[in-house]
């Protein structure tokens, strides 16, 4: 394995972790604290953020440009390496990808906002049910 492959197998882990916080995110918000993370979300939308830009403004993404230029003229990548650029380097026009890449982005805030909403509008780390269990024991004397 050389440079150029790990170079590429870095580019598919931050493709992997952008593309599975898009889904993981919305859907597990209410069911995992990490998804909470604060750290996590921030580096997301950054990277979201600098991935939407770079489309818009045509250029290719950076760690592209350094694969591209560390194979240089080589003979034939490894079988792997040829999975895994058959998986990240679709053969669609740019103009694909910066909607793609758009898109990806303002689900990414939306989903921002949404976590925030939910924050602000629930005070208690108590689910619904066992919430309003408690409160109905304490009316009426039962405890169950």
């Amino acid at each position: 394995m050389n440079l150029a492959d790990v170079v590429m197998l870095f580019h598919l882990v931050i493709v992997a972790f952008n593309a599975s916080l898009l889904v993981l995110i919305p859907w597990g918000r209410s069911r995992w604290r990490w998804v909470r993370n604060r750290r996590i979300r921030q580096v997301h939308l950054l990277m979201m953020l600098f991935i939407a830009a770079q489309t818009i403004l045509g250029q290719y993404c950076p760690l592209t440009l350094l694969e591209a230029d560390l194979r240089g003229e080589e003979a034939g990548p490894l079988f792997l390496a040829r999975i895994v650029h058959a998986v990240l380097y679709w053969d669609l026009p740019l103009t694909f990808f910066g909607a793609l890449y758009q898109d990806s982005l303002h689900l990414l805030i939306c989903a921002w906002v949404g976590l925030l909403r939910d924050r602000k509008s629930k005070p208690s780390n108590l689910p619904q049910w066992r919430s309003r269990r408690l409160i109905s024991s304490q009316t009426f004397g039962t405890h169950r």
